[in-house]
């Protein structure tokens, strides 16, 4: 079956947290959060075209710095996209260092801060010694980003400060059946770009096209195309155990075909999530339950389970799987 991407976690679930995943077809990758990158080679880092921050914690933006030193000389920009103060974080990690014989590099760093309805963008180039260049504000719609491959949204969750979750979709893989098309008298064509169009798009039967020199339903051609079902893959970290909190999450994560959750204490210490402002196993795996996800991956582990007979991933991997076999 043709996927569009694959992912996986950087680190192990006690460790810094990050998730990397590689576009196929495309020498290119997104990674979502910069905690301790010792996991990526060179060659992982070249390709990542984009970051999305979750919020600016030293656990989940540490290793910005690292990427940054292996791009240095790359000719493709970077996008960095995170929660309000993401420009300025950048903005203060570019000033820690000197960059006075950088004015020929080609590294490029464009940022877009999550503000509410709008993107404000900010960018840093080389050429102009990393100064900060504000770009503009721009209207956000639903999607965040949106390209043939994959598109991403995000929500802003409490942690005692804006942090972002965000959920990568790959768009609706449509197969035209050449055979099924022949033996309707049709012929394969650039018409069939339209077909496809349609029914990504999710237009109704009647929706009428124009088949070479034919006018045909969509409806009609239903025989004629199949679709496969699409890879959602959600990533959520660092977020206050509150009722407002958990609603958003599982609202947002409906459907995932993978869902990377912060798990970070036991049910038993529900007082010290609250305390912490993070999830707890149960929380995570009624999450992924209720929003009918296919797989669970608990991660951002508290290290006091290390060692542990019994850890916050476990509590939510078993409350999940339960819950699905009702």
């Amino acid at each position: 079956m043709r996927r569009s991407f694959h992912h996986r976690l950087v680190n192990g679930p006690f460790e810094d947290t990050s998730m990397y995943l590689r576009i196929l077809h495309a020498r290119r990758a997104l990674l979502f959060d910069t905690g301790d990158t010792a996991g990526l080679s060179p060659g992982d880092i070249m390709k990542i075209s984009d970051l999305f921050i979750s919020h600016t914690h030293i656990d989940h933006f540490i290793g910005f710095d690292s990427i940054l030193r292996v791009l240095l000389k790359r000719s493709e920009p970077l996008r960095v996209y995170g929660p309000p103060g993401i420009i300025e974080a950048v903005e203060h990690k570019l000033g820690g260092y000197t960059w006075n014989r950088i004015r020929d590099y080609p590294v490029k760093l464009d940022v877009f801060s999550i503000e509410g309805q709008y993107l404000r963008h900010g960018r840093f180039y080389a050429e102009n010694g990393f100064m900060l260049e504000e770009m503009g504000n721009s209207e956000l719609g639903e999607v965040l980003v949106k390209e043939d491959d994959f598109s991403v949204r995000s929500i802003m969750l409490d942690h005692d400060m804006p942090c972002a979750a965000y959920s990568v979709e790959e768009p609706v893989y449509v197969n035209v059946i050449k055979t099924a098309l022949e033996a309707m008298g049709l012929m394969v064509g650039p018409w069939l770009r339209d077909l496809k169009s349609a029914v990504r798009r999710g237009e109704p039967d009647g929706f009428e096209l124009l088949a070479g020199s034919k006018i045909i339903c969509l409806g009609d051609l239903r025989g004629a195309i199949s679709t496969r079902e699409r890879q959602k893959v959600v990533y959520v970290t660092d977020a206050n155990p509150t009722k407002d909190n958990i609603d958003k999450i599982t609202e947002f994560s409906h459907g995932a075909t993978t869902l990377y959750c912060e798990a970070c204490f036991l049910e038993a210490d529900r007082d010290r999530a609250f305390e912490r402002n993070h999830l707890t196993g149960v929380m995570a795996g009624m999450i992924a339950q209720a929003a009918g996800a296919q797989k669970l991956v608990p991660m951002h582990l508290s290290n006091r389970y290390l060692g542990a007979s019994r850890t916050p991933a476990d509590e939510a991997l078993y409350v999940f799987e339960k819950g699905k076999m009702r």
